[in-house]
C-alpha cells in the first residue's frame, strides 16, 4: 500500500505521549527533544558566547550519540555534512538568557544552518513552561 501524503487531511492521536510514528515501517515523525539545527552546508558550526555580564546557562546537547554538556563559551560543534543534526536543550531549567540589552548569551554559526522545533527547550528541557513563572 502506497500513501499519498498530500492526500492526508487530518491525524488523529489518542495518546499525547506519542513519541515517533511509523507508517508501513517507515519512521514519518519523532517527537522532538530539544532546539534542532540542520546543516544546509558542509562543515558549519554552533557556538554559543556570553556578552558582558550574561546569566550562567546549563546546556546539553546531541549529535545521535548521546547528551553532552553544552559550555557557553567553550563548545562549537561541527556539522561536517549536509543533513547532520544536533539538538540543544536546557540541561536544567533556565530562568533566562539574558538580564539586560548589553548581557546576554547568543549563539555563533558559521555556514548555513536550519533551525527547526521550540526554542523554549533552551529553557526547560522538555519545552513544557507551564510551570515556571515569571
Amino acid at each position: 500500500m502506497v500513501i499519498d501524503f498530500n492526500s492526508i487531511k487530518s491525524l488523529y492521536l489518542a495518546n499525547s505521549e506519542v513519541e515517533e510514528l511509523y507508517i508501513n515501517g517507515s519512521k514519518v515523525w519523532e517527537k522532538s527533544s530539544g532546539l534542532t539545527f540542520t546543516a544546509e552546508e558542509a562543515n558549519s558550526t554552533v557556538a554559543m558566547q556570553k556578552v558582558g555580564s550574561a546569566p550562567d546557562v546549563s546546556l546539553e546537547y546531541s549529535t545521535g550519540d548521546g547528551w553532552h554538556d553544552f559550555i557557553v563559551g567553550e563548545t562549537t560543534i561541527t556539522l561536517s555534512s549536509i543533513g547532520d543534526q544536533m539538538v540543544i536543550r536546557a540541561k536544567t531549567t533556565n530562568s533566562g538568557f539574558a538580564s539586560s540589552n548589553s548581557n546576554y548569551n547568543k549563539f555563533v554559526m558559521t555556514g548555513k544552518i536550519a533551525a527547526s522545533d521550540s526554542i523554549m527547550y533552551l529553557l526547560k528541557n522538555d519545552g513544557d513552561l507551564s510551570a515556571i513563572s515569571s
